[in-house]
């Protein structure tokens, strides 16, 4: 897992991908942090591309991410 990516988002802390694994994990503001499996690097791309606050990464992440099974990860 690269290290997460810092987010331009009012819900959303950052966010790392790893492309072998085809893992995203998200970092909210509250600090809990989840795992989502099976994701494409296109999905990935798509959702990076809107961590620079030009679109909305919170509606992306709702949109297409949010409904995919996740885990939680516990520290």
């Amino acid at each position: 897992m690269s290290e997460l990516k810092p987010v331009t988002s009012s819900n959303i802390k950052a966010a790392g991908y790893s492309e072998n694994s085809r893992t995203l994990v998200v970092e909210f503001k509250s600090g809990k942090r989840y795992r989502y499996a099976n994701i494409s690097p296109e999905l990935w791309k798509q959702f990076e591309a809107t961590f620079d606050g030009s679109q909305s990464a919170g509606k992306f992440f709702n949109a297409n991410i949010r409904p995919l099974p996740c885990e939680p990860i516990e520290d």
